[in-house]
């Protein structure tokens, strides 16, 4: 399980090759679509062997093995990343019958070498330069269009730019149909390392057509590459987001940008599907489990679905990012616009109208939109309105597959204010707090509320919580944030209010984090106002919120909140703000062969949990969590078939937690999605009986 393979997800709704369009430079019609391609390093879970060209031909054309091509109504396949060793064979007999275009990594490996320093340089251009023209040339009588994109497994500068591009202009006068893809990355010394503006003539050179990033941040693409005067070539991400484990976030703010200006080309996510290997029955292992000395961990757990091609909630966002209609809400109802640059969209469009929850009528009607075009649909006032888009007969794939959708929810909650009386005293020097129907004690070395009995039933501890299970994209978090711990420096009553100023210490450093929580009781609950402001000794805080451990029997989950799935706050795109109802043991993923944060919720206006008889809600926070593991016993754990059985419902009320990203290997979080050094926030915490 060393190294990775080449398998990644696409999107290319829109080639525009300087004044061309993709219908000129491919001759043939390339639209948007969910755009998926593999190479023969497809691998299989059990018997870790690629697959046939029977396979290949029955995936791509039958959908056979592909749960994901009828979710997604097989959208489009329009381009091919080919294998990198022309050892590791791809089979044009596939992509040929496709009728699809073919993009081919130009990659010269060094394994053979002893000492990487040792390379003699003159043998390695030599080789280099033979494998470069082997790999372009063997593609060009293939049907599409032939992308070649360079790049060199080896860390060391023996390979100029310069001969680099004096080698790919020979190749081009040899191969007409050739289009240059210029790759950004660290293993090739390429153009990011060209001494500018000394060597700019270099670095803008024609012999390459198309210019191309690795993870570029937004930031880049939208202050640097955009405003570039000599800067022709349309930009193409050669990759920009990452799927490992619970990913990939932040894709809208990329296609909002890529689809305002035609110089931006489309995108890959990397990869198709986690390499896991089959273990003892439904279970998946990754490196280093099988005593194996070289390894990548868990780096090959990195696909956009699972080994047995499961879809992930991260799927189900790409999905989002890819639709080719869009809706917006307007005054008189909604408008769709067809993302499409050459292909028409028919077929039947649904309109579902909720209330908390509830379907209350829906509408239904045929529509068609032409390429680049919108239309006005008129529809009625609703909580919730949920529109979805079917594909109509002949529209290339199955009538019936859903192609788009969206959902508008109204924002009308209020968290109401308690009301009533409590008694507030101070019992041997610990606070305690008596209201009507509950009862609650504060722990005078933690600040943190140690017991809430409520309607004669114990329900535990209230607590201030600042880590999460790390994500995959979590690994430059401090991890010794998850052993800091509360500490009151002063409890105080008023009133009905307690407020306790704490600090959330580590070891003997200065303290992580100082906060001020004033707690308003009534006799439905109480108000926590919060407080706080963190210090330089850590990046940034996985989240800052309440929790709450509760018994098994708290299984019953309604929510309103982006769902079903669990969203974030850069990761809500496939998600619809309402009403949901569901079990509190359903709502992790074991989905994630290693075990990390899920079953969160974004934008919440209230979540509650029941045992049937007794209700415990939170409302008015960022998101809230209610899962079966507590972020602890899921940092600890290895792989999902090794989590215990759940002993507990873990429900945590967030003010704030950090977004999801695709730091495993792409760009840092955007600060916009980072818990703030310092902030404010408002959480209601309501005990009420069932019915």
């Amino acid at each position: 399980m060393y190294g990775k393979n080449f398998c990644i997800v696409y999107s290319a709704r829109k080639f525009l090759i300087g004044d061309h369009s993709c219908h000129q430079v491919f001759k043939q019609p390339i639209d948007h679509g969910a755009v998926y391609f593999f190479c023969t390093h497809e691998s299989h879970a059990s018997f870790g062997i690629q697959f046939s060209i029977e396979r290949y031909a029955a995936f791509f054309l039958e959908g056979e093995r592909s749960p994901i091509f009828v979710r997604f109504g097989r959208s489009k396949i329009v381009i091919v990343k080919a294998s990198v060793p022309r050892t590791y064979s791809y089979d044009d007999r596939v992509a040929h019958k496709i009728g699809i275009p073919k993009r081919r990594n130009i990659c010269l490996r060094v394994e053979e070498f002893s000492c990487v320093s040792s390379v003699n340089v003159s043998v390695f251009r030599v080789v280099h330069a033979a494998n470069l023209k082997d790999l372009i040339t063997s593609d060009t009588k293939h049907v599409g269009l032939v992308f070649g994109e360079g790049e060199t497994e080896v860390r060391i500068k023996v390979v100029s730019f310069f001969f680099f591009t004096r080698r790919i202009s020979s190749v081009k006068r040899d191969c007409a149909r050739v289009v240059i893809i210029e790759v950004q990355r660290t293993h090739y010394e390429s153009s990011i390392y060209v001494e500018r503006p000394a060597r700019d003539d270099e670095y803008y050179s024609d012999c390459i057509d198309i210019q191309s990033r690795m993870y570029p941040s937004v930031e880049w693409m939208r202050d640097e590459y955009l405003p570039d005067v000599r800067e022709r070539r349309p930009l193409f991400l050669c990759e920009y987001a990452h799927a490992m484990g619970n990913s990939p976030g932040g894709l809208k703010e990329y296609w909002d940008l890529m689809e305002s200006n035609d110089s931006f080309m489309g995108g890959c996510i990397w990869e198709w599907a986690d390499h896991g290997v089959s273990y003892r029955g439904g279970a998946f292992r990754y490196g280093g489990d099988f005593g194996e000395l070289i390894h990548d961990g868990n780096f090959c757990i990195d696909g956009i679905v699972t080994p047995d091609r499961k879809i992930k909630s991260g799927t189900l966002e790409m999905k989002k990012a890819y639709q080719p209609l869009s809706f917006e809400r307007t005054e008189n109802g909604i408008s769709a616009f067809n993302k499409n640059y050459f292909s028409a969209l028919a077929g039947k469009l649904v309109i579902l109208y909720k209330n908390y929850g509830k379907e209350e009528g829906r509408e239904e009607l045929n529509i068609a939109v032409g390429p680049r075009e919108g239309i006005e649909i008129p529809c009625r006032d609703a909580q919730t309105v949920l529109v979805r888009f079917f594909a109509g007969e002949g529209g290339g794939v199955p009538e019936g597959t859903e192609l788009a959708s969206e959902g508008f929810f109204k924002e009308t909650f209020v968290s109401q204010e308690v009301t009533g009386e409590a008694e507030i005293f101070n019992d041997g020097g610990v606070v305690c707090v008596h209201t009507e129907n509950a009862d609650y004690r504060f722990d005078g070395i933690s600040g943190e509320i140690s017991s809430v009995k409520a309607y004669g039933k114990d329900l535990g501890g209230i607590r201030v919580c600042t880590w999460r299970a790390p994500t995959d994209n979590d690994w430059s978090v401090d991890r010794f944030l998850q052993n800091a711990v509360n500490e009151a420096r002063e409890i105080s009553f008023e009133g009905s209010c307690v407020t306790v100023k704490g600090n959330i210490v580590y070891g003997g450093r200065t303290p992580l984090v100082r906060y001020i929580l004033r707690y308003i009781f009534g006799k439905e609950g109480f108000d926590v106002e919060a407080e706080y402001l963190g210090s330089e000794y850590f990046r940034c805080l996985p989240r800052f919120g309440m929790g709450m451990k509760l018994g098994k029997e708290f299984d019953a989950l309604c929510y309103c909140a982006y769902g079903p799935q669990e969203s974030y706050s850069d990761k809500h795109l496939g998600t619809v703000k309402d009403v949901y109802r569901s079990k509190v043991s359903e709502e992790y993923s074991h989905l994630y062969i290693k075990p990390q944060e899920s079953g969160s919720h974004f934008g919440a206006d209230f979540a509650e949990v029941s045992d049937g008889k007794i209700i415990v809600r939170a409302e008015g926070m960022n998101s809230f969590s209610a899962i079966g593991y507590s972020a602890e016993i899921l940092t600890q754990t290895k792989h999902d078939d090794e989590l215990p059985v759940s002993d507990a419902v873990y429900f945590n009320a967030d003010f704030t937690m950090s977004g999801i990203g695709s730091n495993s290997c792409g760009p840092e979080l955007p600060l916009c999605y980072r818990v703030p050094k310092c902030g404010t926030g408002r959480i209601a915490f309501r005990f009420g009986l069932k019915g």
